[in-house]
C-alpha cells in the first residue's frame, strides 16, 4: 500500500474521532441555545466534508496510475470536499468565537 493512501486512511480515522466528539458536544449543547443552528451546519458541513473526501479515496487506484478521469473525478471531489471543509471551519469558528461554544466560564488567573 502505498504511503499517502496510508497517510488518507488515517486521516480519515482521525477526522471520523474527531466528529464523534463534535457529535457528543452538539448533543450537549441545550435545544433552545442561539448556537444550535450554527453547530448543525457546522456538524452538516464537516460530515459532508468528510464523505467526499472518503468517495475520492474510494475512487483512486491503489497500484496503477489514474486514467484522466479518475484524476479529475478526485481533483474535483477533492476541491468540494475543501471547499465544505472550509466553510464548516468557518461554522465551527463562529460557534468558539461569537457564541463562547466549548470555552471556560472561569476567569483566567
Amino acid at each position: 500500500m502505498r504511503s499517502s493512501v496510508r497517510v488518507r486512511l488515517a486521516t480519515a480515522l482521525a477526522l471520523a474521532l474527531a466528529m464523534t466528539a463534535g457529535l457528543l458536544d452538539l448533543m450537549a449543547l441545550p435545544l433552545e441555545h442561539p448556537a444550535q443552528a450554527t453547530a448543525q451546519r457546522h456538524l452538516l458541513l464537516v460530515s459532508s466534508a468528510w464523505c467526499v473526501f472518503a468517495v475520492s479515496l474510494l475512487f483512486r487506484p491503489l497500484r496503477v496510475a489514474p486514467g484522466a478521469t479518475q484524476a479529475w473525478l478526485a481533483l474535483g471531489l477533492s476541491l468540494s470536499g475543501f471547499l465544505l471543509l472550509a466553510f464548516g471551519a468557518y461554522a465551527g469558528a463562529r460557534l468558539v468565537y461569537e457564541f463562547g461554544v466549548g470555552q471556560s466560564r472561569r476567569p483566567s488567573p
